[in-house]
């Protein structure tokens, strides 16, 4: 499970995190500027959340609808939790959307307790390995989230000024998200190399297969 957010749903998340501060500059011009913020938080809270939508599944496979219904309540309760702590101590759109992101984490991680305890599975070790997982990457998206604004700052207003820090932010992410790695544990590390590879070999193998049957 652990595995899959690290493949599928955390590269994914944190490049829409990383990449929000210049494409909204380069598509709209600083016109929706106030809720870059609100996009980025939400977007790494989500990661969470596609976890707990991923371990879910078993139950709807299953038709254990009672606790599908259940799943659902802990993630209402921590989007409209936050918003509602959100709102009365901040009452900004940053504001609110930080809360809310906090609120669907700790949900996440909540629903993700329930789950492994339905099922008779340590929760405690999962949640340690989730975090090992999905840490160095919330760090990576942070660091290209930050150059890439740097870059903005350094070059000025101005729609194209986003084309420099839109790459930097990306290739910042990349570099950093490979090294992150490194630190993951041996065999979610083996199953992300073999994802990212997967492509490579199937490529390769049709240009073989073409080359056969000329």
């Amino acid at each position: 499970m652990a595995g899959t957010a690290h493949r599928e749903a955390a590269p994914l998340l944190l490049a829409v995190s990383g990449a929000a501060p210049p494409l909204e500059r380069l598509v709209w011009n600083e016109r929706w500027a106030e809720a870059v913020t609100a996009v980025q938080v939400l977007s790494a809270a989500l990661i969470y959340t596609s976890i707990l939508s991923i371990a879910t599944a078993p139950f709807l496979a299953e038709r254990r609808y009672g606790e599908s219904l259940v799943i659902n309540g802990i993630r209402a309760a921590g989007v409209l939790g936050g918003a509602v702590v959100g709102s009365i101590l901040s009452g900004t759109a940053t504001g609110i959307s930080t809360w809310v992101a906090i609120c669907m984490s700790a949900s996440g991680f909540l629903g993700i307790a329930w789950v492994m305890n339905r099922y008779g599975v340590a929760w405690r070790p999962i949640i340690l390995h989730l975090l090992r997982c999905t840490t160095p990457l919330l760090v990576a998206g942070t660091i290209a989230a930050w150059l890439g604004a740097l870059v903005m700052d350094e070059l000025g207003p101005g729609r194209w000024s986003a084309v420099p820090a839109l790459l930097v932010s990306g290739a910042t992410l990349t570099v950093l998200g490979l090294l992150a790695t490194a630190i993951l544990p041996t065999d979610t590390r083996r199953e992300v190399v073999g994802l990212a590879m997967g492509p490579v070999r199937r490529v390769l193998g049709r240009r073989s297969q073409a080359d056969t049957d000329s």
